[in-house]
């Protein structure tokens, strides 16, 4: 994808094609279509693709974070905020120490003084 980064009518066009099968269940597909969408800067679509992501890995660090930035990307400040809660909790679940989860809990901050100037 990075290597596409020029060239947005290839990337829209792949991301298209991509999304033509979202119904399906397969989270590779779905993953793509939502990093090609976040790298043309098509937050909607990105939103829905990593939403459905998380939908079908609720135990996924990696679409529960990728979740959380789109929907920062996409301004929706208060939904990035939630997010990032559950991400937080997840990483607690999955035995993560108190001082690895700083990250985590500056995003929630940083996030929550957006959702709340």
């Amino acid at each position: 994808i990075q290597e596409l980064k020029g060239q947005p009518a290839l990337l829209a066009t792949i991301r298209d094609a991509y999304n033509s099968t979202m119904a399906n269940q397969d989270p590779l597909t779905i993953s793509i279509i939502g990093l090609i969408s976040s790298r043309l800067n098509d937050h909607e679509n990105a939103v829905k693709a990593f939403k459905r992501l998380v939908e079908l890995q609720p135990d996924s660090m990696e679409a529960q974070q990728n979740y959380t930035l789109v929907l920062s990307d996409a301004q929706q400040y208060a939904e990035a905020t939630i997010q990032a809660q559950k991400l937080e909790s997840l990483a607690i679940a999955k035995g993560i120490t108190n001082t690895s989860l700083m990250p985590y809990t500056q995003l929630i901050n940083f996030l929550s003084a957006r959702a709340n100037p």
